[in-house]
């Protein structure tokens, strides 16, 4: 491997499924119209067996990658680095009716890096391939909301130390 790089992964996988949950409580999209707006009234609460259900945000499988490659340019530095996070489908849930398909986000950065390191001036790119997923879903009587997750983002830094 060269001289300044590192490369980094893991990968998990798990099975995680409720043995026996008689009762469990599933909120979902109400028939009824409200004749006022058109729209469904919010979510309607039932009880359901959730056995052998996948777990509330449990993928079966998650990996993670990363590199990082540091060179010298004269006295000052050049790091350019990336990770990239791949999550399995998981429900948001215990009855497993709202699901959230599985996703890649990458991230990248390249950072010039001043003698002494008391500077940094940093390009950052988050999700650069602008993939679409839920950072976070509430289910509730009054419906289900979601908090969309960040676009592609591109962002300067300036670092300094004192």
């Amino acid at each position: 491997m060269a001289e300044g790089l590192r490369l980094t992964a893991s990968a998990a996988y798990s099975h995680a499924r409720y043995d026996s949950f008689p009762g469990a409580i599933a909120l979902t999209p109400s028939t009824v119209i409200n004749p006022l707006n058109g729209a469904a009234n919010g979510n309607v609460q039932s009880n359901v067996s959730a056995s052998g259900n996948k777990m509330v945000r449990q993928p079966d499988y998650t990996l993670s990658l990363s590199a990082n490659y540091t060179v010298a340019v004269g006295a000052s530095k050049i790091q350019l680095s990336g990770n990239s996070y791949f999550s399995g489908s998981f429900y948001w849930d215990r009855a497993n009716t709202v699901r959230e398909r599985a996703y890649n986000v990458t991230n990248v950065q390249a950072t010039w890096i001043w003698p002494g390191e008391k500077v940094r001036v940093s390009l950052v790119g988050n999700n650069v391939f602008d993939r679409k997923y839920n950072q976070a879903i509430a289910i509730a009587g009054a419906g289900t909301r979601a908090v969309i997750a960040r676009p592609a983002t591109i962002a300067a830094e300036l670092q300094v130390r004192l």
